[in-house]
């Protein structure tokens, strides 16, 4: 029994390790990550509303793509922002501290109740099918909402919140959240017909008054907005007007592909509306065909694209390191390295340039793949430029754990433990991991 528990203590410090890393994350003010990270995450939500708006996707995989994403935009903007590096670094930690505990209190409760190592599996049919993933985002989420409630001008913010509450059916909260943004940013079509939908659908997918409103101010402003079209069109079939809905529904149609969600859901409801006027439902406008995802080569060829521009711009910092990053993502380490280089020799002596290549490393790096001697000379640079930068400690700890050495990562992880604020989350979630590191 007694190795039983050393084996799990083993297994959920890894486990703590792989999920706590990015979240500890620090972005300094020189080279902010964070803002290339969301302006990514924003075109990719962006990219699958209209995947979905075109039926290019189901339903499902839209619901878990989103997910996905909105996910880690949360791990990048859900915690607060102060201005001292070392608190800076904590604006990931205190997410990172609540998963961290969330996962061994609940991994401990869990096997408390149900474990009995001594019995065989269960068959896969017979096992319960959790969602761990929809679990995690519901924390961060209501993590995140609790930090905007003190700032109300964070836009970005709030945009977040009411975007993820929507992707979790969470409907009223999506609509308040959407309504506090408006009031800030009143002249946004997609924000105001994101509101227009969320109140619609907190009505029980009725287009309420309030709902008409904000479409039809959405409409006004860009026309071609395929949500305030079809939900201004449903707004007339429920007011006893189909014959007004079946033209928006047709051309909507024709822009999505033959065999996809969309249509076939426009497809129902304008054969409702012919219903309700006593005559047969038209024709559909011919299919658009379905746009293709990117290649591999045509990934290649933005990534080239990048660094050609940077050769005739050497001196963009920013530039260079998300090309290193790129490289990365492409397998092409040698690359990486250069352009991680470049950019360090922009900034000599900012220690941000070393971690930012190191937490990519970590995130590429295959779990069971041995730390490379660049992330670990790069560490070497960290510890003697910024001995105390917290998250250098924290990656300093993390690559002696990956590589056998308990010890070093310990002292690594209780050089960290002062760093953070007393009795805070984040220092709760470091001093169980080093808990769980010593022996027993």
């Amino acid at each position: 029994m007694n190795l039983l528990l050393l084996v799990l203590a083993g297994v959920i410090v890894v486990t703590l390790a792989v999920v706590l890393a990015p979240l500890l994350r620090r972005r300094g003010a020189p080279v902010d990550a964070r803002q290339f990270d969301r302006a990514v995450y924003r075109d990719q939500l962006g990219e699958l509303d209209r995947e979905v708006a075109q039926g290019l996707i189901g339903a499902e995989e839209a619901q878990a793509a989103r997910l996905e994403i909105q996910r880690r935009l949360l791990a990048v903007d859900a915690a607060p922002g102060e201005a001292a590096p070392t608190v800076r670094a904590g604006r990931s930690l205190m997410l990172a501290g609540v998963l961290g505990l969330l996962l061994v209190a609940g991994a401990t409760g869990i096997y408390a109740r149900l474990g009995a190592p001594g019995m065989p599996d269960l068959p896969l049919a017979a096992r319960a099918v959790a969602d761990p993933e929809r679990a995690e985002m519901e924390r961060a989420m209501d993590a995140l909402r609790d930090r905007l409630r003190g700032e109300p001008d964070n836009i970005e913010g709030w945009l977040l919140y009411a975007r993820s509450s929507a992707a979790l059916d969470r409907w009223a909260e999506s609509r308040d959240a959407y309504r506090h943004v408006i009031e800030k940013l009143p002249d946004q079509p997609e924000v105001l017909a994101a509101l227009g939908e969320a109140e619609t659908m907190t009505a029980s997918g009725m287009v309420t008054p309030a709902a008409e409103l904000v479409l039809k101010a959405a409409l006004a402003k860009d026309p071609a907005n395929a949500v305030a079209r079809y939900y201004l069109a449903l707004a007339d079939a429920q007011a006893g007007a189909p014959d007004k809905a079946i033209p928006v529904w047709l051309a909507l149609a024709g822009a999505a592909p033959e065999g996809s969600p969309m249509r076939a859901e426009l497809t129902r409801r304008i054969a409702e509306a012919s219903q309700a006027l006593g005559k047969p439902a038209p024709p559909l406008p011919a299919a658009q065909p379905a746009e293709m995802p990117p290649s591999p080569e045509m990934i290649k060829a933005m990534v080239a694209q990048l660094a050609e521009r940077l050769s005739r711009e050497p001196n963009d910092a920013a530039g260079w390191l998300r090309l290193g990053r790129s490289y990365l993502v492409l397998h092409e380490p040698a690359k990486s390295a250069d352009a991680y280089d470049r950019a360090a020799s922009l900034r000599p002596g900012d220690a941000e340039v070393a971690l930012q290549e190191v937490a990519a490393q970590f995130e590429t790096l295959p779990r069971d793949a041995p730390v490379p001697e660049r992330v670990k000379m790069l560490l070497q640079r960290i510890a003697a430029t910024a001995p105390d930068n917290p998250e250098g400690l924290w990656y300093q700890g993390l690559a002696a754990l990956r590589g056998g050495d308990r010890q070093t990562a310990a002292a690594a992880w209780t050089r960290l433990l002062p760093l953070l604020p007393p009795g805070s989350d984040n220092r709760a979630a470091v001093q169980n991991a080093l808990d769980l590191l010593r022996p027993r």
